[in-house]
């Protein structure tokens, strides 16, 4: 008897040790299984990637009217020591196809432009910095080189699993106060579905994808959304973005997350794309949209935002011909500026114009 119970013991450690030596070898799995759409989104805290960073909670947000001039150095931005020229402006940056979209911003005394860079299948979001608006590099303290914003490749059943493309970029803050930078955006599918969602950045590097409403992560429901283009005006933001190639607006109250439709046809126009929209509660609202190639204007016939609009007969007679898009108005010291992609040749480039007596015309480097 004492034998067989000897025998158990020495039977029982050595299995003990066999299954010690196994586990010490066996790689460790992080779960990425779907989060539960009965779990709040907020509780949903995927594993931190180099390029998704975390889910932040998606209502830990308050939206200030004004952008301080600190966000600025918070981006930091990919970059090599290589360069190419986008026509009147010039970005030092790997070399890259420009996609359809970029968006623009100043913030204090300092530019901050985001834009598609495409690679023949599909398109991340590249960030630089400039001083005068017109020669732009990445900020000198990044040593990443990879994408600011890239497609999701950590979350299978995501909106934006195949490409993304920036559309608005905003000043935020959390909850807790803290300064952050919001990216409303376009992402695609293997499918090439196009739908809107946000991300996220508290420290200019790390963009974390904000779930939104809707099971694949995005803000809207039912047909395709893509384009977006965020203002705010009082406690507000207003949000136009394209779909069915009309122009809809939804709007958000500070504090919240999720965006409401309030009109789904906004200017009564098909064949309309990327729209940009400027002004404040004070001063009449002015729409430029890129339609067929061109680019048209539209007056607020009020001073909200949600109301009519007066849009021109003619598109806006810019300085260089050909086909033009995704305007981006600037307000700086000296006046308004528009930047638009125009695409000559089979070549797509960015220029930037300012209005003087009433007409746009190019502005160029300054020569030395």
């Amino acid at each position: 008897m004492a034998r067989q119970f000897l025998a158990v013991v020495l039977a029982v450690t050595l299995l003990n040790l066999l299954c010690g030596f196994v586990c010490s070898f066996t790689p460790t799995t992080v779960s990425r299984a779907r989060p539960s759409r009965s779990q709040p989104r907020s509780a949903y805290v995927g594993p931190r990637t180099a390029q998704n960073s975390n889910r932040f909670p998606s209502r830990a947000h308050s939206y200030p009217n004004q952008a301080p001039s600190s966000l600025l150095h918070l981006n930091r931005c990919p970059h090599t020591s290589s360069s190419f020229a986008l026509a009147a402006i010039t970005v030092d940056g790997p070399p890259t196809t420009l996609g359809n979209s970029f968006d623009i911003h100043k913030f204090g005394d300092e530019y901050s432009l985001w834009l598609d860079s495409f690679n023949g299948t599909s398109s991340s979001v590249l960030c630089h910095t400039s001083p005068n608006g017109l020669s732009f590099s990445p900020n000198p303290s990044s040593v990443d080189e990879s994408a600011s914003l890239s497609p999701n490749a950590d979350d299978w059943w995501y909106f934006d699993t195949h490409s993304v493309s920036v559309g608005s970029v905003l000043p935020a803050s959390t909850g807790d106060g803290k300064e952050c930078l919001l990216m409303y955006y376009t992402g695609k599918d293997g499918s090439g579905r196009q739908r809107v969602g946000t991300a996220v950045t508290q420290n200019g590097v790390d963009w974390g994808r904000i779930e939104g409403p809707e099971p694949n992560g995005n803000l809207f429901s039912g047909e395709e959304n893509s384009n977006p283009t965020v203002v705010r005006s009082g406690e507000r933001s207003y949000m136009f973005f394209q779909r069915e190639e009309k122009i809809c607006l939804a709007t958000m109250d500070a504090g919240k997350f999720e965006f409401s439709i309030v009109n789904s046809d906004v200017l009564g126009i098909n064949n309309i794309k990327t729209v940009t929209v400027t002004g404040s509660s004070s001063t009449p609202w002015i729409m430029y949209f890129e339609k067929e190639g061109s680019i048209f204007e539209a007056r607020g016939k009020t001073q909200s935002v949600t109301g009519e609009w007066e849009v021109s007969a003619n598109p806006v007679k810019l300085p260089e011909e050909g086909k033009v898009g995704c305007p981006r108005i600037v307000e700086t010291e000296e006046g308004d500026r528009l930047y638009y992609i125009l695409e000559k040749g089979g070549v797509k480039t960015i220029e930037v114009a300012k209005k003087v007596d009433g007409e746009w015309v190019e502005i160029k480097l300054p020569t030395i």
